[in-house]
């Protein structure tokens, strides 16, 4: 382990469409494009086995899953909290993020 003090934009493969930077995973594929935050990227990656290609599809399934869960009327505990500060943010500056 290395501690810098500038992040570090870390790909696995030179031609990889998925990329880690300042705590967030990010895939850059047209068709499939996602942000996660890198721990749970590689939590799944581990737990599944899966390579690059693979973490691809299923990621944008579980987040296509998620969007029917929301547009169904299912709110998580995390989107109940991010609701619950907005009005802070808001009042501090912030904008709530366009989705």
């Amino acid at each position: 382990m290395r501690v810098v003090e500038h992040s570090v934009l870390w790909k696995e493969k030179e031609a990889s469409k998925v990329f880690t930077y300042q705590g967030l995973t990010t895939c850059t594929e047209v068709d499939r494009s996602w942000t996660i935050m890198s721990s749970t990227y590689n939590h799944v990656r581990n737990k599944k086995g899966e390579d690059e290609r693979g973490m691809e599809e299923f990621i944008q399934e579980e987040e296509e899953h998620q969007e029917r869960l929301e547009a169904a009327g299912y709110r998580s505990p995390t989107w109940r909290a991010c609701e619950l500060y907005n009005p802070y943010f808001r009042r501090h500056g912030y904008k709530k993020s366009q989705r």
